[in-house]
């Protein structure tokens, strides 16, 4: 039973390794993404140029299947269907699929094009991936979904709240706008889909 985690007296959680001994090019400034579930792994290392980036998309057994080349990127994340989600510190994103192969391009708002983005956050929907920005003006925007591209805002007319956070995430709901939940030590504070931010 060694391969399972008891949390409390009726649940149990498996360990399953997907990924083992695998000889990966990590670096300490390296950027990280990993399928949900195993898949495809993505890794982005620095080139001594300023803001060149290589981004190489490596199988599950350590191989490499594809290799990028990108400027400015901030994060990366993969979306439930497999798809390579490169956001750039300006807030211009690109969407590779697992084999490197470009799909689209989009960016989170001409706001967002103007003064850079601050943090970035992927979320998931039951078969939707959608990606949120905090622009380096404190306002948020987001998508619900990488594949159909909505873009939407939440007012904030109080900027020094987010000034110093010290997390946030996305709450998604079938029946409910898209919320993100923002933290200041001990002040919480919720804003909602084309709404505004409120405390909690």
């Amino acid at each position: 039973m060694s391969d399972w985690t008891h949390v409390g007296d009726s649940l149990g959680i498996h360990n399953l390794c997907l990924y083992d001994k695998l000889n990966l090019p990590l670096r300490e400034n390296s950027l990280f993404a990993c399928c949900q579930y195993g898949g495809p792994l993505a890794i982005g290392l620095a080139y001594t140029t300023p803001n060149s980036w290589a981004i190489g998309i490596y199988m599950q057994n350590g191989a490499q299947i594809a290799s990028i080349e990108a400027s400015g990127v901030y994060r990366l994340f993969w979306s439930k269907c497999q798809k390579l989600i490169i956001v750039s510190s300006n807030g211009r994103v690109l969407i590779y699929n697992a084999l490197g192969v470009h799909l689209v391009a989009f960016n989170m708002g001409d706001e967002t094009l103007a003064v850079g983005l601050a943090e970035a956050a992927a979320f998931c929907y039951v078969n939707e991936t959608g990606l949120a920005v905090i622009s380096e003006a404190k306002h948020i925007f987001g998508v619900n979904s990488v594949n159909s591209r909505v873009l939407w805002r939440i007012q904030n007319h109080q900027r020094e709240s987010i000034q110093s956070l010290s997390c946030w995430t996305v709450l998604t709901s079938a029946v409910k706008p898209t919320r993100v939940l923002l933290c200041h030590k001990n002040k919480f504070q919720l804003g909602v889909q084309e709404a505004s931010i409120h405390p909690c």
